[in-house]
């Protein structure tokens, strides 16, 4: 199934869209409203998927931006991002003192 130019642009902006409000959702229900008549579950999927990648791949520049700006290379810093997180700040991932 070769996709047609309106599906590719509307994915694109879709994609745009979800970077710039960081709602990966939301870019995928502006396109399902842009394309009502000829949305396919495929075409979804694939919209779905590139929001996905591109608001992750924003948040890790972010991310590692912010980390750098303090003085910490290599390190990802949890406030400026969404994805990455320290484990110790896990419940389930705590020691018990006995």
């Amino acid at each position: 199934m070769v996709p047609d130019t309106h599906s590719c642009g509307c994915t694109g902006t879709a994609v745009g869209i979800a970077t710039a409000f960081g709602a990966p959702i939301g870019g995928l229900l502006f396109a399902f409203e842009e394309l009502a008549n000829s949305f396919s579950q495929a075409l979804g999927w694939q919209i779905f998927f590139a929001c996905m990648l591109a608001v992750l791949t924003l948040d890790t520049f972010k991310s590692a931006q912010h980390a750098l700006n303090k003085g910490h290379f290599g390190l990802f810093d949890g406030d400026a991002s969404t994805v990455f997180f320290e484990v110790s700040a896990c419940p389930c991932l705590r020691r018990s003192s006995q």
